[in-house]
Order: C-alpha cells, then sequence, then structure tokens
C-alpha cells in the first residue's frame, strides 16, 4: 500500500491538473471524411493563415455559447458554402482584421452585437 500512494501521484502529477481549453471544441476532424463528426455537429476550421484553413474540429451550436459569463469559445472559420455553421448560428465577418485586411468570417448567433457597421446581412464574407 506504501508503494501505492506515490505511484498515484507521480501519476496524477504527469497528468498535470490544469484543464484545457479544447473542450469546448470538440474532437479534430478531417473535413474530407464522409461522416467526421457526430450529427448535429460540423466540422470547422479554427485557423485561417495567409487564406488556408487548419486546424479542424467538431462543433455544434452549444460550443458557441459562452458558459456563466466565462471567456468567449473559440471562434470557427465559415465561408458560407463549403464551411458552414451549425444550426442557429450565421457566417458573419468578425469583428476583427486579419493583418489590416479583410475580416475573415465566422460563426456567430444571428443577433451578435460586434457585427461590422454597414454589413449586409444578406452577403456572406469579410468587407
Amino acid at each position: 500500500m506504501r508503494r501505492l500512494f506515490p505511484i498515484l501521484f507521480l501519476l496524477l502529477a504527469s497528468c498535470g491538473l490544469g484543464e484545457r481549453d479544447d473542450f469546448m471544441i470538440g474532437r479534430a476532424c478531417v473535413e474530407s471524411a464522409p461522416d467526421p463528426c457526430d450529427e448535429g455537429q460540423v466540422c470547422l476550421p479554427h485557423s485561417f493563415d495567409n487564406n488556408n484553413y487548419g486546424d479542424f474540429r467538431c462543433r455544434d451550436f452549444a460550443s458557441f455559447t459562452s458558459i456563466a459569463g466565462l471567456a468567449e469559445p473559440p471562434l470557427a472559420y465559415c465561408d458560407g458554402s463549403r464551411h458552414v455553421c451549425p444550426d442557429g448560428l450565421v457566417c458573419r465577418p468578425d469583428r476583427i482584421r486579419v493583418d489590416g485586411g479583410p475580416r475573415p468570417s465566422v460563426c456567430k448567433s444571428p443577433d451578435d452585437v460586434f457585427t461590422p457597421p454597414n454589413f449586409d446581412a444578406g452577403v456572406s464574407g469579410g468587407d
């Protein structure tokens, strides 16, 4: 029994006690797979560098809501055609520009207060 406690302690210490924040995003997925995510989820990119999408993860509507006023969940990029937001969300320009260029489109709530000014709700994409 004396040997069990040090081993258990080492196992817990090696795992780390800090919780990862990607539990909110969902599991990694490959967009070209036939059914990359569970029902109600979509495979969306979470990085956008040099006009290339990457870091694909399964997301559903619930994964876009903040939890008890904590930090906002990670953004998922969309384009309105190939990368479509989960039901209940819309593809709109982000509030932040990438390198001073156009705003990339991200999945948002339809009533998001951070939609850029002069945004035409019928158009998907950045300004």
